[in-house]
């Protein structure tokens, strides 16, 4: 492996792991409403298809259902608080892997 692969993957890590963290703290999140929807006794609905993940993305407040409870749609209104900050870190750790990777090649083919 040459110092540029080298210098590429260690100046992707520092994004990787901001995106992992940011991943993690976001599945909490949804287990979060995960745990009131079995309390609830309803459905798990957090496990959403790529339509549904759509439409939390464009409309969030179509998530919330009329027949939530009340505890289901404070679980849901936290999820939705979050997703802004949530794509927010997500864009910002992909910029960090592309400038990271970019600096770390640069530096890795000048040392070898």
């Amino acid at each position: 492996m040459s110092y540029g692969e080298i210098g590429f993957l260690l100046g992707a890590l520092p994004g990787m792991g901001l995106i992992l963290r940011n991943m993690r703290q976001g599945r909490s999140l949804q287990k979060r409403v995960e745990a009131v929807a079995w309390k609830d006794h309803d459905w798990n609905d957090t496990q959403l298809s790529h339509e549904q993940q759509l439409r939390l993305m464009t409309n969030p407040q179509r998530y919330i259902d009329s027949d939530d409870s009340p505890e289901m749609v404070e679980a849901k209104k936290q999820l939705i608080a979050a997703l802004p900050a949530f794509w927010w870190r997500h864009w910002t750790g992909g910029a960090v892997v592309f400038a990271g990777a970019i600096t770390g090649t640069v530096i890795g083919n000048s040392i070898g």
